[in-house]
């Protein structure tokens, strides 16, 4: 999820709904994340800062390994996301990703290159409500974007 921007509410829901092995939030409202925290104390949480995370410590960046996968997220503005994915991108794929993951556009985003899969979940403010689900099974990553009705 990315963009909460105080629908931490909303966010819980989608947590309740879908199950996840893990959680992973892309800036813009990382306080919100407090809430998977008390309500979800045994689902591990990953997260990166936004540019409206102005109080917040955290990173920018975050590589990590899940199930075989090497991700990549960044909440996207220090790569200028909104106008082009081309840096992003870049440093992506000098890092060895297999899944890049970004937010800041509030526009959901999947896409299948050669190196890698690139997956922005949209905005889970209101009233977009969208977020991503990742399924990685036996090697292969699938991705279904999604809204909360």
């Amino acid at each position: 999820m990315s963009d909460s921007h105080g629908n931490a509410d909303g966010m819980v829901s989608v947590v309740e709904l879908e199950k996840p092995d893990l959680i992973l939030h892309l800036g813009d409202k990382t306080r919100d994340c407090h809430a998977f925290e008390r309500a979800f104390p045994d689902i591990p949480l990953r997260k990166v800062v936004g540019n409206c995370d102005f109080s917040s410590e955290g990173l920018n960046i975050d590589k990590f390994t899940f199930c075989g996968k090497r991700f990549f997220m960044t909440h996207g503005h220090v790569f200028h996301v909104k106008s082009t994915l081309a840096h992003l991108t870049e440093i992506a794929k000098m890092r060895e990703s297999d899944i890049v993951l970004f937010g800041h556009t509030h526009i959901q985003h999947h896409e299948i290159k050669n190196e890698f899969v690139i997956i922005n979940p949209g905005s889970m403010s209101k009233p977009q409500e969208h977020y991503a689900v990742i399924n990685l099974t036996d090697g292969n990553v699938t991705c279904d974007l999604k809204k909360l009705i």
